[in-house]
């Protein structure tokens, strides 16, 4: 909650945040930084990514972030011990 109030980002109910196109850099932050700190992986069960275009042909769409982080850090992990065995 801290760092999405910091940033001035819409709590809408507890654990959900509503943002503008403005907010987007703060998002996309906090979805590649939350996950590195000591706290985030033990409190968080679930967590999505949903988009809403503000547009009629903007795309919308909802991903799990949790799911995309475990899969990006797996594949780093495989590249990083493939390099030391290589």
């Amino acid at each position: 909650d801290n760092y999405f109030l910091k940033h001035g980002v819409k709590i809408k109910s507890p654990g959900v945040y509503q943002g503008v196109k403005k907010d987007f850099g703060t998002f996309v932050t906090a979805q590649w930084q939350l996950p590195d700190t000591k706290w985030f992986l033990k409190i968080v069960d679930q967590w999505y990514i949903s988009f809403f275009g503000d547009t009629p042909d903007s795309p919308e769409y909802r991903e799990d972030a949790l799911k995309n982080f475990y899969k990006v850090r797996s594949k780093t992990n495989e590249y990083f011990r493939n390099k030391k065995s290589a």
